[in-house]
Order: structure tokens, then sequence, then C-alpha cells
């Protein structure tokens, strides 16, 4: 925890800051919620008409999707003046590469576009660099009714998050976040479920240290409570139109849906390197490889404390849009053994960029799902509608598969009020993302990297979003329907735990009122009813309030 006098001042300069920040760029906090409004033609007023060297046009469709997406281009346009109907403006400044970019997952947005600006807590511009700061925090109390307990449940997070440009093909984000909370109880079993693995002198593990999903490892902190820090962020580099090059550590999303059953944010962020190759106006790559890890230390070592066993990741990405609407992808993502010495190396195929050639080698050595993702944005006057999917296959054997299918709406300003809709259904078959060599399965930190929920399930999820000025209202509804689930399924030690069958039933209700768009800041309440039925029944009913940011995704939608 903070100290009274220290928070009081926080929240002043965030407030003064947001204040500040109000006139914004109204972004949707889902980055394919974004993607979607951003890529219809859109008219700032009469505005657009007079911003030398800026095009507002068509955004095209992109599903494979950093959680802080580095934007295209670094040029600044020229400074314009003019004085149009909305009234005397005496200067209007677009810094391409500062439109607000770093996105953040999973939530709704809540309203329309409007005149794009730049606006942090602080920010600077040069000649030749331009540089934004503002702060992250979430402040929240709540209580679980049906907790015999009585624990007072918190969260307590504070952060600042950093954005800039350098020269004219250089971008970079960086995050950091400090944390201390106390989670409900089924939050704490999953959480606690997943930490990390001791070696003992009779050759056995023991787990210790929980791992909060987007999170972190933990520490202990008062009673039941969890003390975690992580910071994320990315530099990227864009030679020409066709090239961008990146490094960093910040967590990738593929697909256009609530879930991905390709790569998701689920889990810790890793160190990585990135290329999006843009071959023309049809055709597109990307080649992502990135140092995993079990959180499992190994037995030998001659540092003071072992290291994790590490593994590799490598995906590659390949999408043809026929028609601007319609974007139709192949994916490969492969986790590789890698070696325990020093050296730490991998199959040679592993370096290999081509897509489609893990399968080459053995199964020993590799897992590797390959996957379709598909994308239509219907074409509607009054509306935007999407339908997307997605097929996934493990190591080609075709009892482990999984696939999804959705569809989002829009609805313009109807009488002031903004609403958005989406619907989504996701199926995993029993063994789909575990492989025979335990070391290899699916996952990253001992969580999962594709669905939060791993395997054995079908879902069907119902998200709903209304909007009144900055007064929102947020629903969201996820059934779980689970077949011979096992926890663990992933974890390279096996805990064998029991399977279990039944139905988990998620209903969460938000109301809040948005201080700033571009960041969310926002106070909200929030409640919500999680019950599961069947091999276990237990129920959850759980009020909280506060203040928070939204640049980070932690789902406790399990």
């Amino acid at each position: 925890m903070i100290k009274k006098g220290s928070l009081l001042f926080f929240l002043s300069v965030c407030f003064f800051g947001q204040a500040q920040m109000n006139n914004l760029l109204h972004l949707n906090t889902h980055s394919k919620d974004a993607w979607l409004l951003n890529n219809k033609k859109h008219k700032v007023g009469d505005i657009s008409e007079f911003i030398e060297e800026y095009s507002i046009t068509p955004r095209p469709l992109k599903s494979f999707l950093p959680v802080q997406p580095f934007h295209s281009n670094t040029k600044t346009s020229k400074a314009v003046h003019h004085k149009s109907k909305l009234g005397n403006i005496d200067s209007i400044t677009i810094e391409k590469s500062f439109e607000p970019k770093t996105l953040p997952i999973k939530h709704f947005f809540t309203s329309n576009d409007k005149q794009p600006q730049i606006n942090y807590l602080f920010f600077t511009r040069g000649k030749n660099y331009t540089l934004g700061i503002t702060p992250a925090l979430n402040f929240s109390m709540g209580k679980d009714f049906r907790d015999t307990t009585n624990n007072t449940l918190f969260r307590n997070t504070r952060g600042f998050m950093v954005e800039g440009t350098l020269l004219e093909n250089v971008s970079f984000s960086t995050s950091f976040y400090e944390n201390q909370a106390r989670f409900s109880a089924y939050e704490n079993d999953y959480i606690a479920s997943h930490g990390e693995f001791y070696p003992t002198s009779n050759g056995n593990y023991i787990m210790q240290n929980a791992v909060v999903p987007g999170g972190a490892r933990t520490k202990p902190f008062k009673t039941n409570g969890y003390d975690f820090a992580f910071a994320q962020g990315y530099i990227s580099y864009r030679p020409n139109k066709h090239l961008t090059l990146t490094t960093g550590n910040n967590p990738q999303f593929v697909g256009l849906g609530y879930r991905s059953l390709l790569l998701s944010d689920n889990s810790y962020g890793a160190p990585y390197i990135r290329a999006d190759i843009s071959v023309n106006s049809k055709w597109a790559f990307n080649y992502y490889r990135a140092r995993y890890m079990n959180l499992v230390r190994q037995t030998a070592h001659s540092t003071v404390e072992a290291y994790y066993t590490p593994k590799a990741f490598t995906s590659s990405y390949i999408s043809y849009k026929p028609f601007a609407e319609f974007e139709m992808s192949l994916f490969e993502g492969s986790i590789w053994l890698k070696d325990q010495t020093k050296n730490g190396r991998t199959h040679a195929l592993s370096y290999n960029p081509i897509p489609f050639l893990a399968a080459l080698a053995s199964d020993t050595m590799v897992y590797s799902i390959n996957g379709l993702n598909l994308n239509y944005q219907v074409p509607l006057k009054k509306m935007t509608m999407i339908l997307y999917g997605q097929l996934a296959i493990g190591n080609l054997d075709f009892n482990q598969h999984a696939f999804q299918v959705g569809i989002r709406q829009f609805y313009g300003d109807i009488k002031k009020l903004s609403i958005k809709t989406q619907l989504e259904y996701n199926f995993v078959s029993k063994e789909m993302y575990q492989s025979k060599n335990r070391s290899l399965s699916y996952s990253h930190y001992n969580l999962p990297i594709a669905h939060v929920n791993t395997n054995a399930f079908n879902e069907f999820i119902i998200r709903t979003n209304v909007e009144y000025k900055s007064i929102y209202f947020d629903y969201k509804g996820i059934v779980y329907l689970l077949k011979d689930k096992q926890d663990g399924a992933l974890l390279q030690i096996d805990l064998n735990n029991p399977l279990y069958n039944g139905t988990i039933l998620h209903n969460w209700f938000e109301l809040g009122y948005l201080i700033n768009r571009q960041s969310q800041m926002k106070v909200f309440s929030r409640f919500g009813i999680r019950s599961q039925i069947g091999d276990i029944n237990r129920e959850n009913m759980i009020f909280s309030f506060g203040l928070k940011t939204g640049f980070i995704n932690q789902y406790n939608d399990y």
C-alpha cells in the first residue's frame, strides 16, 4: 500500500492531467473495435478539408495486433490556419504518429470519433522527436458477499505510460505497473494454481508464488493478498511503407474476437522480435519470435537461484484481402524445445521464417498450432457489422481442434446514445494445446497463450455497451459448458488433477462515468455473479467500485 499523502498527491496530478484531456479522439478501448470504427471514412466537421498532408482514409483490416499497436507513419503534418464553420481555429497540428495509439485491450469504447488530438498529462515535441506521458492506475475496493471470511477485496495499481517518436520512422512505448491486490476466492484458486515449481530434495516439485493473468509472478502481501509488478513496451522502426521491424515484450493478439484461439494476451509479456511485411494492398506477412518459459526451476544451476525452463515461440501469419471488407489469414504458432545448456539452442527449423514447416520436426521437439482467421465487414449504411471466426488444429491432430464464430455490431448515435453489441461462440476440444512433451504445451509463464480457460469446453459470450454522453453501462455474460475438464493441463509438471464436468455462468454489470476517453480513466461501480454447477458447486457475488484507467487487460472471466 502507499502512504495517504502520496496517494492524494498522485490522484491530484492525475485529475489535473486528465482534465486537460477531454476533447479527444474517441477511442475504443478494445483494439479490434477501434479498427472497426476507424475503418470507415470519417470527416471531422469541416476541418478535415483543410488539413495538409494528412489523409483521413479507411484503415485496412488488421487482425494480428500488439496490445500496444505501433503506428505506420511518424511524419508530422503541417500546422493549418483556417476559420471553419465550427468556429475560430487559430491553428491545428496533427501528429500522425501521436494519434493516441496505446490501445487498452478487451473493453468496449464509449463514443464516436471526433477531432484527432494529442492529449497527455505531459507532452512535448521537438524537431525530430515527440514524447507523451500519462498515468496508469486502478484504485478499487469491493466485497464478495458469498465469502464467509469477510475479507475486503482491493486493487492498488500505480504506474505510468510513456510514448514517443524519434526522427521520421521510429516510435516507442513503455509502461510500468506496481500492484497490490486481494482477489476473490475463485480468482485466487486460478492464480495460485499457475504458480512456479521448485524442485525438492526427493526429486518432486512444490508450487509457490502465484501468477496473475496479464500481470506477473507474485509474492504474498498481508492476508491473502498479492504483490506484483511488471513493465512492458516496444520500439518500432519503419524504414519504408512495406516493412516494420519491432522488438519489445508487450503481448500480442490474433483475431477480432473477444477471445483468440490462436494467440492471445492472457499470459505475461515475453521478449520478442517481429517483422511486418506489406507486399501490396492484398497480401501481408507477419513473423514473430519470442522467448517463452515454463515457471519450473531447473535442478542443475550455478547461480544463486536456478533459471526457469526456457522454450522458444515462433509464429507466421499470412493475410490475403481480395477486397477491402474481407480478410483471410493463415496462422502457424509453434513452441520449440530449447537446449537446457547455456547455449539455449533450438531446432534449426525454428529459425526458418517460411510458415508451415514445423511439421517436419519431431513432435518431441515442437508443438504447433495451425489456424485460419476470417473477418468480413458487412457493408451497411446505418450501422457497422463485422463477422469473424477462427479454426485451429493442434499438431495436425484432428482430435485437437478449436473454432470460433462471432459477430460485432456498432450503432451510431441514436438520440445521443451509442450502442455496441457482440456475440461469440468458442469450442475447444479436450486435448487441444497439450503436447506429448509437457514442456512444449501451448503456454508461457505457466499460463495459456490462447484461451484463458485452456480447453475442454463450449463457451457462449454476449457483450453490450450503452453510452449517453460520458455515462456508460456495460454488460458481459458468459456461459461455459465443461466436459472432462482438467485444471493445470498445460503445466510442465503433471499434478494429476481430477477431471470434472459442469457449467459456469458469469454475469457482470458495470456503471460508470468516463473522465477521459483516451486513457479510459473512469469512476465505476461493478457487480458480478459467478456460479459454478456440477461436480464443483460454488457461487461468488462481488461488488466493487473505484477509479481506473484502461491501458492493460487482465482476464478474470474463467
